[in-house]
C-alpha cells in the first residue's frame, strides 16, 4: 500500500503544508480550475517535472509574461512547443538541466552549493525516503508509477 497515497490527498496536503495558497491536482479539468482560481489571468510560473500530455495545457494557462520551467520529462514523451502561443502572451519556456550545467559552466557548483545552503538555512528539509523491503518491489514500483511516492523510494535488501 502506498504510504502517502489517498487520491492526491497526501501530495496535496504536503504541498499545502509548504505554504501554497491553492493546490490543484493534475486531474481532468485542472486547467479550468486554474482559470477559475486565477480569475482568467493564468499562472505566472510553472515548474514542470513531468512533460507529457499536460504540457500543452500548461502553456495555455500561463499568464501574460508567464514562465514555464521544464526540469524533467517523467511522463516519458518529449512535448513540442507551439511557438504561436509563446508570441501571443510573451511566454518563456526554459529548460533546466542541473547536471549538464554543472559539467559545462566552470564555478557553477559553488553557486548552487551556496544557494542550496541558503535554502536549508531558511528551513528546506527533504522528505524522508519511503522504504520498502526488496520483496515488495513490485508494490513499491506500482506506488511510484501511480504518483503515491513523495520524495525518494528506497528498496531495502
Amino acid at each position: 500500500m502506498c504510504e502517502n497515497r489517498c487520491g492526491h490527498g497526501g501530495f496535496c496536503s504536503y504541498v499545502a503544508s509548504l505554504g501554497a495558497d491553492v493546490v490543484l491536482p493534475l486531474t481532468d479539468g485542472w486547467a479550468d480550475r486554474v482559470r477559475e482560481h486565477t480569475h482568467g489571468q493564468g499562472l505566472d510560473i510553472v515548474v514542470d517535472p513531468i512533460g507529457g500530455p499536460a504540457f500543452d495545457d500548461v502553456i495555455r494557462v500561463l499568464a501574460i509574461d508567464g514562465k514555464l520551467v521544464v526540469i524533467g520529462l517523467a511522463a516519458g514523451g518529449i512535448p513540442t512547443v507551439k511557438v504561436n502561443r509563446l508570441l501571443l502572451r510573451n511566454i518563456s519556456v526554459v529548460g533546466v538541466a542541473w547536471g549538464e550545467y554543472l559539467n559545462k559552466v566552470p564555478g557553477s557548483a559553488v553557486l548552487f552549493y551556496r544557494g542550496l545552503g541558503q535554502l536549508v538555512f531558511l528551513g528546506l528539509k527533504p522528505l524522508p525516503p519511503q522504504r520498502y523491503p526488496l520483496w515488495e518491489a513490485q508494490a513499491a514500483l506500482q506506488c511510484l508509477a501511480g504518483g503515491g511516492v513523495l520524495g525518494k523510494l528506497v528498496l531495502k535488501p
